[in-house]
């Protein structure tokens, strides 16, 4: 079943390691340009390289219509210590106003599996 994405986190220059901590509903920081995406994919999407950057592929290709994207990570198993962020889809983009772009569009959207 498609579920809704979309949860701003950090501050300015947060970086998606730093970044990779539970976030508070909603618009936690209005002045961040690092976005995370969750209810997006599954760990299972992730194990192939393949699929992997195939995804990595599509999400940047999709979420670059709201702004210039810096840094995009989808964190797998085994990258960080404990694993947080497994599952979930950081954007960081160039500017807070096309996070805060981004956010709109992509809040309550779904994508099918």
């Amino acid at each position: 079943m498609p579920q809704p994405i979309g949860t701003p986190i950090g501050g300015n220059g947060a970086t998606a390691a730093a970044a990779a901590k539970p976030a508070t509903k909603g618009w936690s920081n209005p002045e961040s340009k690092v976005l995370m995406l969750t209810n997006m994919i599954k760990e299972e999407d992730l194990k192939e390289d393949e699929e992997y950057n195939d995804l990595l592929n599509d999400i940047r290709t999709e979420c670059s219509k709201y702004g210039k994207i810096v840094s995009c990570l989808i964190p797998r198993r085994g990258d960080f210590p404990g694993d947080s962020g497994v599952g979930k889809v950081f954007l960081e983009y160039t500017d807070v106003k096309s996070a805060k772009l981004a956010h709109s569009k992509l809040n309550g959207r779904t994508f099918d599996s």
